[in-house]
C-alpha cells in the first residue's frame, strides 16, 4: 500500500485584537494584573468591584472581598447587589459603547445596544410569564449567541438559570427540570427542541402522580 502524503496543518488564525475598552491589551498587561491579584488580592478585587454597576454597593475597604490565604471566604462583597445583565451589557451602552461588538459568531455579530435590547425584552417576557426573583428558568439551547442572551435575560428577570444539554435524553432533561423546580423553559424551534417538549411532558406527568 502506498502511504498517502500527510495533510498540511490548518492555518492558525491570529486572535482578534482586544476591544478599545478592554483592560487587557497584551500579555504584559495580563502579567501586571495577575501579579496584583496575587500580591494584594483583597485590594485588587475591591478595586475591580468599583468598576461595576452596583444596585447596592458592597462594604467599603480592602476587606470587602474577604480574601484569606486559602482563597475567597464568603460572604463575597458583603452587602452588595448587582445585575449580571446590566454589567454584561447595559453599562457598556450607558458608557457610549453601544455600537461596539458584544457577541461575535459565524456569519456576523451583535453590538452591545442590540444585545442589551434583546436580553431585556426577553427578561420582560419572562416576568410577564410569572417569573419572579429567585425562580429557576431552564435554558435548553446549543452553544451560541442565543444561549448567552437567554442566560442574561433570565438573570435580568431575577431568576437562577438551569442550563440543559440539548443532547441529553428526554428522561434526563425531565429529571433536571423536576429537581430544579424550573417555572419556565427557553428553547429553540429546531429539531432538538422536540426532546425538551417530551421532557416537559414527562415532568408534568411526574408532578401529577
Amino acid at each position: 500500500l502506498k502511504a498517502e502524503p500527510a495533510l498540511p496543518p490548518p492555518p492558525v488564525e491570529p486572535p482578534p485584537a482586544p476591544p478599545a475598552h478592554s483592560a487587557i491589551k497584551d500579555r504584559a498587561a495580563f502579567d501586571r494584573l495577575h501579579a496584583a491579584s496575587t500580591s494584594q488580592p483583597a485590594a485588587f478585587w475591591t478595586n475591580l468591584a468599583g468598576g461595576l454597576a452596583w444596585r447596592n454597593a458592597p462594604a467599603s475597604g480592602a476587606g470587602a472581598a474577604r480574601v484569606t490565604p486559602a482563597g475567597f471566604a464568603p460572604p463575597f462583597f458583603a452587602g452588595g447587589r448587582l445585575s449580571l445583565t446590566t454589567n454584561a451589557l447595559t453599562r457598556h451602552v450607558d458608557a457610549g459603547q453601544g455600537a461596539a461588538r458584544a457577541l461575535a459568531f459565524a456569519g456576523g455579530g451583535l453590538c452591545f445596544a442590540d444585545a442589551d435590547a434583546v436580553a431585556w425584552r426577553l427578561a420582560g417576557w419572562l416576568r410577564g410569564a410569572g417569573v419572579q426573583r429567585g425562580d429557576v428558568v431552564a435554558v435548553c439551547l446549543a452553544s451560541g449567541p442565543d444561549l448567552g442572551l437567554a442566560v442574561l435575560a433570565a438573570a435580568g428577570a431575577g431568576a437562577a438559570v438551569l442550563c440543559l444539554d440539548p443532547g441529553s435524553s428526554p428522561a434526563d432533561l425531565a429529571a433536571s427540570i423536576m429537581s430544579s423546580g424550573a417555572r419556565v423553559a427557553i428553547t429553540s424551534s429546531d429539531v432538538k427542541a422536540a426532546k425538551l417538549h417530551e421532557a416537559l411532558a414527562l415532568a408534568a406527568d411526574d408532578a401529577m402522580t
